[in-house]
């Protein structure tokens, strides 16, 4: 699936009422019907899923900067999918920063890949797929 259809888009909202910055980044992945689906949302819950994952690390435990984080993928069977990952600053917190720290994260996640620690963390907390074997997204 290629990367940018077009060109890269960015928009930023401004509301005066939010008590927090919010960054949302999207990814085009494969459809839910390709083959690695299943790599694709393993790859999204390591990232960004939970108080385990790479996001929640850097960004709410050693940088305190983000108050929660996310990910999510679509899910869409036909044509392209969407993995969308994101970070919720704390209150009054710089908006661009966290943005940056967040880029940084996503940007070394895709250099590192998902290593051998990470499957068996998975492996100890039973996100197995039928047959006991664990998704997960090529180096």
């Amino acid at each position: 699936v290629p990367v940018v259809i077009g060109h890269q888009q960015r928009y930023v909202i401004s509301d005066a009422q939010a008590p927090a910055p919010a960054i949302y980044v999207g990814y085009r992945v494969p459809s839910a019907k390709d083959r690695r689906a299943a790599a694709v949302t393993l790859l999204g819950d390591v990232i960004g899923s939970g108080r385990s994952s790479r996001l929640y690390d850097a960004l709410v435990r050693r940088q305190q900067i983000a108050t929660n984080v996310n990910a999510f993928n679509l899910g869409l069977a036909d044509g392209a999918d969407e993995l969308i990952f994101i970070a919720t600053g704390k209150p009054g917190a710089n908006a661009d920063s966290l943005e940056v720290a967040m880029m940084a994260e996503l940007a070394g996640a895709s250099r590192d890949g998902v290593g051998e620690g990470t499957r068996r963390a998975w492996r100890a907390h039973g996100r197995q797929r039928p047959g006991g074997q664990v998704s997960s997204a090529p180096r």
